[in-house]
């Protein structure tokens, strides 16, 4: 799930139970946004990620469908 916080950061998270296999899916997708130039920081919680980004660089829209691309493409520390 994707949820916005401000205009500034998105909030992933899964409604799903802890499992060591989500949090390291949580890891890895931190891995592939701390490459992204429009982040401006993020944090890990368990079972989510708040990134921030620049929101003059790059339209919400446009983190929202990378973030469910990488958490589709399996990503995994």
């Amino acid at each position: 799930m994707l949820g916005a916080i401000g205009e500034a950061a998105i909030l992933c998270e899964t409604a799903d139970p802890w499992t060591m296999e989500s949090q390291q899916r949580f890891w890895g997708l931190a891995e592939q946004i701390e490459t992204w130039p429009e982040t401006c920081d993020y944090v890990i919680g368990v079972n989510n990620l708040m990134i921030v980004f620049d929101p003059v660089a790059v339209a919400a829209s446009v983190i929202r469908r990378r973030l469910v691309a990488a958490w589709d493409s399996g990503c995994s520390a």
